[in-house]
């Protein structure tokens, strides 16, 4: 299945070639080579194409690595990685609120009798991945289950 993500990406890099905008085609081709290489690397299926959930994930990760290099850096030196992160926005989905967050906690927390911690994890980092931060997005999980009504057997 193509990933539209992918699609963006390899749109991106001819667009940035033409215009020769170096800053830009430099990250792209970054984000590519990521993918490329978790495609490459796959243990179980090695070129296995990636989904978009697992593109878009790539480039959150890869989003996240340059926001924790943004801190090791010294204030006159973080505008080149703010702007790189700027541009890798552009490959992400647009992020969730809290409320949006907790709705589809809420929605997934009707749908099935599952209430252990860890499994439903599973489920949900999929549907958030890039649209949210895993550590709110467990927080949250954490809540609605303490304030979710357990399931009884007919329902």
């Amino acid at each position: 299945m193509p990933s539209a993500t992918r699609d963006a990406l390899q749109a991106a890099m001819k667009a940035s070639l033409i215009q020769g905008n170096k800053e830009r085609l430099g990250v792209v081709r970054m984000l590519i080579t990521e993918v490329r290489n978790a495609e490459i690397n796959d243990a179980k299926l090695p070129g296995r194409e990636r989904t978009e959930e697992e593109v878009i994930a790539l480039v959150a990760t890869y989003h996240k690595n340059l926001a924790k290099s943004l801190a090791e850096f010294p204030e006159d030196r973080r505008e080149p990685i703010r702007q790189e992160m700027k541009l890798v926005e552009e490959f992400l989905p647009r992020q969730l609120s809290a409320d949006e967050i907790r709705a589809e906690i809420e929605t997934l927390l009707r749908e099935t009798p599952e209430r252990t911690f860890g499994a439903l994890m599973k489920v949900v980092s999929p549907r958030f991945a890039g649209r949210a931060e895993g550590r709110l997005v467990a927080d949250t999980l954490k809540t609605s289950l303490a304030a979710a009504p357990t399931p009884t057997a007919g329902s």
